[in-house]
């Protein structure tokens, strides 16, 4: 790396009170009025629970016209029972679209359905493990295809609805001792092998929509927020614990949000009195579930400041370093001009952490870190031909996670 050609200056992550009222507009409202869907996409391949190989597709929703390098990603996960429904049922088409217009990328996923008896245990346990590797495969896969899709890895979330909000459930927080004895160990582990190996399947939030867990117990501290919709008069998910028609207890909202409370997790909740399972297919109360729930994933963006192209400042910096600050964290390249001795520092950050350097169409070209920061973070900026880059730290602390940027001449 040259100095003569490669130049480091700093991107301002929030520019001004107009940026910051662009910004929160755009996740809480909808700001594109055509999506884009692409259907039938294969993310990986599983047997299925009587041995047959089964592809698994996705359906991905993005905004037409949308100039943001990096956006936030929420896979749908449709319920059913484990036997029944799909990726284009319940609300998930609307849903899908409706967060495009917010600005959000969406993703709605088919997994294995299927169970030798709905009212055992075992086999509805063995149909809630498949599921739940089928989800992480899916966080595999769309991560692995993040430059594909616009994806900001950093903020990952998912919405499962009934079975699907179980599956999430699984896909987010079960470790594998978690798993009961009596399920079969041909099903395999909680991570799956369900596609895209060697990948993260590592969440950001949930949305459990009249879903619920076995055991409360197997949400543990540093687990992703929990946003949590349900029904007071369900008779298939019970809100509170109770017994399930599947053979064995489930703990729904209330009980999900409790634990969660007491653990410090970020959590949210909202409760329809009188009404049953799935609102009871409700257009109003349902509505008012999608508009809850997005708004409560678009504040967990928005605490980010994660910020767009078109959101950084431009002006040039003559200072020899250049760092951005925000929420405590800071982020920096020394020195600058850039030679082949710079390095990137990362401070007063803390937490599972990914730091990025992407082009200006939003291509990742390097991943210099992945892991935990705890203290100074010092990193050799990775050599990059002459052009102009952006330096993206994600770096959790809580509930919050933090984007800075810096661009490269």
């Amino acid at each position: 790396m040259k100095s003569s050609t490669v130049v480091v200056a700093v991107m301002c992550v929030v520019l001004c009170a107009q940026a910051q009222v662009m910004y929160a507009q755009r996740f809480f409202d909808e700001v594109f009025s055509e999506v884009d869907v692409t259907r039938d996409i294969k993310y990986g391949n599983a047997l299925d629970y009587v041995g047959v190989s089964t592809d698994l597709v996705l359906d991905v929703y993005a905004p037409v016209g949308d100039t943001r390098p990096l956006r936030p990603l929420i896979i749908m996960v449709h319920g059913g029972g484990f036997t029944g429904g799909g990726k284009a049922g319940e609300s998930m088409q609307t849903w899908g679209t409706d967060l495009a217009k917010r600005g959000f990328v969406a993703v709605s996923i088919e997994y294995r359905l299927g169970t030798t008896s709905k009212l055992e245990a075992k086999p509805m346990w063995e149909a809630s493990l498949r599921a739940g590797q089928d989800v992480r495969a899916s966080v595999r896969f769309m991560r692995s295809m993040a430059v594909t899709y616009g994806i900001d890895t950093s903020m990952i979330f998912l919405v499962g609805t009934s079975a699907g909000g179980f599956a999430i459930m699984q896909a987010s927080v079960l470790q594998d001792d978690e798993i009961p004895a009596y399920v079969d160990p041909a099903v395999g582990t909680a991570e799956g092998t369900s596609g895209t190996p060697g990948v993260s399947s590592r969440v950001h939030a949930l949305v459990v929509c009249w879903g619920a867990v076995t055991d409360t117990m197997n949400i543990d501290a540093g687990d992703p927020p929990i946003i949590a919709i349900h029904g007071t008069d369900d008779k298939t998910v019970p809100y509170l614990c109770g017994p399930s028609k599947f053979g064995f207890e489930l703990c729904g909202a209330v009980p999900l949000t409790n634990r969660a409370q007491n653990l410090g997790i970020y959590n949210a909740m909202q409760l329809f009195e009188g009404a049953g399972h799935t609102l009871d297919g409700n257009a109003v109360l349902l509505d008012s579930c999608f508009t809850f729930f997005a708004d409560e994933l678009a504040g967990l963006v928005d605490d980010s400041a994660t910020t767009s192209v078109n959101e950084y400042s431009n002006a040039p910096n003559t200072n020899n370093s250049n760092s951005v600050q925000g929420n405590g964290a800071l982020l920096a390249v020394y020195p600058n001009p850039a030679t082949s001795a710079s390095i990137i520092v990362v401070s007063g950050a803390s937490g599972y952490a990914t730091l990025r350097i992407v082009d200006i169409m939003g291509r990742v070209v390097a991943q210099p870190f992945v892991g935990t920061v705890s203290g100074e973070l010092r990193i050799p900026l990775p050599t990059l031909p002459a052009g102009s880059y952006y330096v993206v730290l994600h770096a959790e602390q809580g509930r919050t996670a933090y984007t800075h940027g810096l661009i490269v001449h």
